[in-house]
């Protein structure tokens, strides 16, 4: 089990329409990446909205510890690492593009 058994305010439809935007953050990242170059513009875009995954994940961890179980806290934390190490790597990539 991912969540404690605490109230939470984030009903059914929110956890939907997080998953719905997360899946359109992706859809948005692979339209963004498909012109050759890709423009500057976007993929700091793309790298800022990671790092603001990034710092969300945190603030969930640290502010809202009882929110969820052990397990939820490591996959949270997995999360935000591989979050993490796709901003990192995006903004090589662009670094190196320049």
């Amino acid at each position: 089990m991912l969540f404690r058994l605490v109230p939470v305010e984030l009903e059914a439809p929110g956890r939907e329409g997080l998953g719905a935007g997360v899946v359109a953050f992706g859809l948005l990242v692979r339209r963004l990446s498909e012109p050759d170059p890709v423009q500057t513009g976007a993929a700091l875009f793309v790298i800022a909205a990671d790092l603001s995954w990034v710092i969300g994940t945190a603030v969930v961890l640290l502010a809202f510890p009882d929110l969820l179980s052990g397990i939820g806290m490591w996959v949270f934390s997995i999360i935000g690492l591989f979050v993490l190490d796709f901003a990192l790597l995006q903004a090589l990539g662009l670094r190196n593009s320049r």
